[in-house]
């Protein structure tokens, strides 16, 4: 059940156009928000699907206990006279999904998700603007009187979330800093030398993502530093970097869950109660995306190569690009090189790094 709840959530949070990740990735990689979710959508449903499967079959060989009726009434019966119910409350949560849907920006679609949660507050819970705005910055702390109740109401607003938004920004800061000092240069020079083709420079991509989340123990620096390292040599293999977005999401995000020191497997096992590498096996949905996303590498379908209007958006942007070994910035002559390079497709990608 455990690895059941933890594919469902990080599939979630994976595809979810308002995700920290989700859209962490792009930005770092240089795409952008909705082409990244939906070339993702290649790694993510088939892995999803094959989990559905293995669950429905693995179900089969089970009884699930009967749930505690008392339990669930007190909870349901305490939350009925605490707050007033309607289908008014479920007008914050069909905002949100509806400007996701016709693809609005995150940032301008959780606001009006606030905006339409403080008007339901007010209207249907009596709150003032007063206790909205404390709810919004410090939380809401329930006195029901039945501590389960209390718990799982109890939230801690944004001070509550501020140590992920530093997280994010020491990371990207420290990305910056490698790539500034030339250190990251010097990493994906010596990684690219045992690259030989398009499955090596995926492969080592979602394996510097694996790693970093193995070492780091964070999910944020797992998907900024190898999304600003290998930007440049996918750039130079002629790759949309969407591939690069979706192979540091599959390293980063799916497999966070999957290791007890990482912030993701912490938070698991405290939520759930149960240890990480017990639930971890069955979190199917988590460890078959990366495997699905190397099997493409390998077979060259849903790799999709950089297009005419990409690569002039890393001319216009100045972005850098790895070119036989060195790190060049995008200009329209450096493209025509690269294109030169790539026309022949015989050629291994150690062969083009090299060439004269």
């Amino acid at each position: 059940v455990g690895g059941a709840v933890v594919s469902g959530a990080f599939f979630g949070d994976k595809m979810s156009p308002l995700s920290d990740t989700t859209n962490l990735a792009p930005a770092v990689c240089g795409t952008d928000l909705f082409s990244h979710i939906k070339n993702m959508m290649a790694t993510t449903v088939p892995a999803m699907l094959i989990a559905l499967v293995l669950y429905f079959i693995i179900g089969l060989n089970y009884t699930a206990d009967t749930m505690n009726a008392a339990s669930i009434e007190i909870y349901t019966t305490k939350i009925a006279e605490t707050f007033y119910l309607s289908p008014l409350l479920l007008l914050p949560a069909l905002v949100v999904i509806v400007l996701a849907m016709r693809k609005f920006p995150a940032i301008p679609t959780l606001f009006a998700g606030v905006v339409a949660g403080s008007i339901t507050a007010i209207l249907a819970q009596g709150a003032s603007i007063h206790e909205v705005f404390v709810a919004m910055q410090s939380g809401y702390v329930s006195a029901t009187g039945v501590p389960e109740v209390d718990k799982l109401l109890s939230k801690g607003g944004i001070q509550s979330m501020m140590w992920v938004t530093s997280l994010m920004l020491i990371a990207l800061g420290f990305g910056g800093i490698l790539e500034r000092t030339r250190s990251l240069e010097v990493i994906l020079d010596h990684v690219l030398t045992q690259v030989k083709n398009r499955f090596g420079i995926i492969a080592a991509s979602t394996g510097f993502s694996v790693g970093t989340n193995l070492v780091a123990g964070d999910p944020y620096l797992s998907i900024a530093l190898p999304g600003r390292m290998f930007a440049p040599a996918y750039r130079g293999a002629n790759l949309s970097t969407k591939n690069l977005s979706r192979s540091v999401e599959d390293g980063g995000t799916l497999i966070s869950p999957l290791i007890p020191w990482n912030a993701g497997g912490a938070y698991v096992t405290g939520v759930l109660g149960i240890e990480t590498l017990v639930y971890a096996p069955f979190a199917f949905a988590c460890w078959l995306s990366p495997v699905i996303g190397l099997v493409w590498a390998l077979t060259g379908k849903f790799v999709p190569k950089a297009t005419k209007e990409e690569k002039e958006g890393w001319v216009e942007n100045q972005d850098t690009i790895m070119l036989e070994g060195e790190l060049l910035e995008c200009t329209k002559p450096v493209i025509s090189r690269m294109e030169r390079l790539r026309s022949d497709t015989s050629q291994t990608f150690e062969e083009y790094r090299f060439q004269d």
